[in-house]
């Protein structure tokens, strides 16, 4: 009976063991310790039932101290995270150099012109997956210490790709309104004295975009002299490279109108428009 009973101690402890490793052999040998007190208790014996509470306690002992050691150094959320904020591991965002953007507005809030699921996926997902890209490629290299303009300005390939498109796409987003006012009367001139017209402006910025071959971004941008000009950047690309100001943009990625709009962009453009923020462009100026 007692070697029946060692027995099925040790398979207890040797299944726990194949099928949940360290915390399976955890519980094999509480249970197994269980099991030897009992049979010990009723049957006096004093062999298993000494030997059963002194594994008990050492097991316990065991699991409490690497429960410790598994947590140690695990930040923890202070506090709720803003109801549009969106990040793929919200421990590691505490630590990150670079963050995800605040949105000045709801993700709802731009529907149906713009809807949710679009900003799920566009500021959610692409922009989210920049931002992580970037604090991967930087860590440990002297880009880390710099600012995201100046990583634009001074990096290429992979570090620059996902920097550029994180200004970008922060840049665009902050550019929209779901309350969109009249445009101010510094921006009407400044557009009259570059193109002719506020109209004529939002003509060829409608022809740039809408004709753009491939994936980008469409730019007004002012240069040092404070002269406005439509600059169109493939890709990642963005004016500040070239000492241009930015002042607004769209991005003509597919991705930014897909969900709403298919492969109609002239139809997202057209949304575009009715979403600009143009107290903010004014801003920039």
């Amino acid at each position: 009976m007692k070697r029946n009973i060692l027995i099925t101690m040790g398979m207890l402890i040797v299944f726990g063991f194949a099928f949940q490793g360290f915390f399976g052999v955890a519980a094999g040998i509480l249970i197994a310790s269980l099991v030897g007190l009992g049979y010990g208790w009723v049957k006096k014996e004093r062999f298993f039932i000494r030997w059963s509470l002194l594994a008990l306690f050492l097991d316990l002992l065991c699991m409490i101290g690497f429960y410790g050691i598994y947590n140690i150094g695990q930040p923890a959320i202070d506090k709720p995270l803003p109801f549009n904020t969106i990040v793929s591991n919200p421990l590691k965002q505490k630590n990150m150099k670079h963050a995800m953007p605040q949105l000045p507005y709801e993700l709802e809030a731009l529907a149906p012109l713009m809807s949710k699921e679009t900003l799920d996926f566009h500021y959610g997902k692409h922009l989210q997956a920049y931002v992580d890209n970037l604090n991967r490629l930087i860590e440990g290299t002297p880009w880390e210490s710099l600012s995201l303009e100046e990583i634009i300005q001074k990096s290429d390939g992979g570090v620059f790709n996902n920097a550029a498109q994180a200004w970008n796409h922060t840049f665009f987003f902050q550019t929209l309104t779901p309350e969109q006012g009249e445009m101010p009367e510094n921006l009407k001139a400044k557009l009259t004295e570059s193109f002719g017209s506020p109209e004529e402006f939002v003509q060829q910025f409608t022809k740039a975009a809408a004709t753009f071959f491939g994936s980008g971004w469409v730019w007004l941008v002012a240069d040092g002299k404070q002269q406005l000009s439509i600059v169109a950047e493939s890709n990642a690309g963005n004016p500040l490279r070239d000492g241009l100001k930015p002042i607004l943009v769209i991005d003509v990625w597919e991705h930014a109108y897909y969900i709403d709009y298919r492969n109609r962009r002239a139809e997202y453009i057209d949304a575009f428009w009715k979403l600009v923020d143009w107290k903010k462009v004014a801003e920039r100026i």
